[in-house]
């Protein structure tokens, strides 16, 4: 039954992969990218930007902290590791989401 599971996986992942983006997708983006992203790299919102992913990391880090790096979301632990990796690779802090890892994950028994 997981054999099928997994081919289904990778019939939609392929079919998906091969979606080419319209032509109005790409102008979308290419406008946002070019027109609007230019001003955000400037003065006042560059500032907001760098306060708002401090912000972010401190509450991120007191979220570990209080949790001692343990979570019950499958979601919340990789995004949590993955940003404490971005901030620095070498960081205490990832290094101890590394160390509670293998609590995060476990193995289930098949009947």
């Amino acid at each position: 039954m997981r054999l099928i599971g997994v081919k289904c996986d990778i019939t939609v992942q392929r079919r998906i992969s091969i979606l080419p983006h319209t032509s109005v997708q790409k102008l979308l983006w290419d406008t946002l990218y070019n027109v609007v992203e230019p001003p955000f790299n400037r003065w006042p919102f560059k500032n907001m930007r760098e306060k708002a992913l401090e912000l972010t990391m401190n509450h991120i880090h007191y979220e570990d902290e209080a949790s001692r790096y343990m979570t019950i979301g499958c979601i919340e632990k990789p995004l949590c590791m993955l940003a404490c990796w971005v901030e620095d690779p070498n960081s205490d802090y990832f290094k101890k989401q590394l160390a509670r890892i293998g609590e995060f994950f476990w193995v289930g028994e098949m009947d």
